[in-house]
């Protein structure tokens, strides 16, 4: 290209201003890739020149202006992701704890057999009582069986389980059998027994016990002096009762004392012969013959008088049927 520019150049030593601009346009064609010429040289008159070519203007085109737009919206706001450290930890805390109740799972049962063990001496209901010791007695069988691993405490878990649960299932029985109670025995039951308290099933253990007995108007039911042998209620029919041959008022009853809140003063027979043949039984007595060694060995030591013995096992009035009555309990017989 710089060959070419310099033969047209030669060739015509006296160029115009138009010829030179249009060899200049024609070597940017020709060369758009190649970098423009920096001068322009030439000789006119036997004198050399040399011409600055100026740099290209590039006439850029007018740019539209944008019309204007609403504010750009706002980026959501990005959650930090918890760093990995912390969900390591809680993974590791989890593991700990898991490798832990696996290894102390039963002293953790057995601890919760004895607070169960605990609450059910607190409890006055027997079945609820019940319950809380056969689930104490279960978690310390499972004890015995994983910790322990010895023959005679396992032998006795299996034993106090199993009685406290027939004792279970023998009140779940009772409370919930079915009694069929005919129209005499339900009115014996309401009016005697249940303002105590008692249940119908229970009554009716007592009433298979009982013996109906039908009295005469002036003949003895139970004499002064006497030892008792039986409980009597009177169901229908008063009595009369006399202590050396006078009337006792208190302890007689009438028909119409039933009819009072908490029944009539006589109308049980031996109740409390009863009750203190049941504490001697229990323990809770002692016979003459023991009280009088004691009496003996210790007459020294002990020189206070002492109270006189119970007597209420012997008849204390002599009871006669004013009419006819019947109906009595042989507890004592048992």
């Amino acid at each position: 290209m710089k060959k070419n520019f310099i033969e047209k150049l030669v060739q015509n030593r006296f160029q115009s201003k138009a010829k030179i601009r249009r060899i200049l346009d024609e070597a940017k064609s020709s060369s758009a890739q190649k970098p423009l010429p920096r001068y322009i040289t030439g000789t006119r008159n036997g004198v050399f020149y040399r011409i600055k070519v100026p740099p290209p203007k590039s006439i850029l085109p007018d740019i539209p202006k944008l019309p204007s737009s609403r504010p750009a919206p706002k980026s959501f706001k990005q959650v930090k992701a918890e760093p990995e450290v912390k969900n390591e930890q809680v993974s590791d805390v989890i593991a700990q704890l898991s490798l832990w109740l696996k290894k102390n799972w039963s002293v953790l049962l057995f601890n919760c057999g004895s607070v169960c063990t605990l609450i059910g001496y607190t409890r006055s209901d027997v079945l609820e009582l019940r319950m809380f010791a056969i689930a104490g007695t279960l978690s310390g069988l499972i004890y015995s069986i994983v910790e322990i691993r010895k023959f005679p405490p396992m032998v006795w878990g299996c034993l106090f389980a199993g009685i406290n649960g027939y004792k279970i299932f023998e009140i779940l029985r009772e409370r919930n059998a079915s009694v069929h109670l005919s129209a005499s025995q339900e009115e014996v039951y309401v009016k005697h027994f249940l303002p105590h308290g008692v249940t119908p099933k229970q009554f009716e253990a007592i009433d298979q016990a009982a013996t109906t007995m039908k009295f005469k108007e002036g003949e003895i039911i139970v004499k002064q002096g006497e030892k008792h042998r039986y409980v009597y209620l009177v169901v229908t029919g008063s009595t009369k009762a006399s202590a050396l041959g006078r009337y006792m008022t208190a302890a007689s009853v009438k028909p119409e004392h039933h009819e009072k809140e908490g029944g009539a003063s006589g109308a049980w027979i031996g109740e409390m012969a009863m009750l203190e043949f049941l504490w001697r039984k229990q323990g809770g007595g002692k016979d003459e013959d023991s009280a009088e060694q004691s009496e003996q060995l210790d007459s020294d030591d002990r020189k206070l008088p002492k109270p006189a013995p119970l007597k209420s096992d012997r008849n204390m009035f002599t009871i006669i049927a004013k009419e006819d009555w019947r109906w009595h309990l042989p507890l004592l017989a048992k």
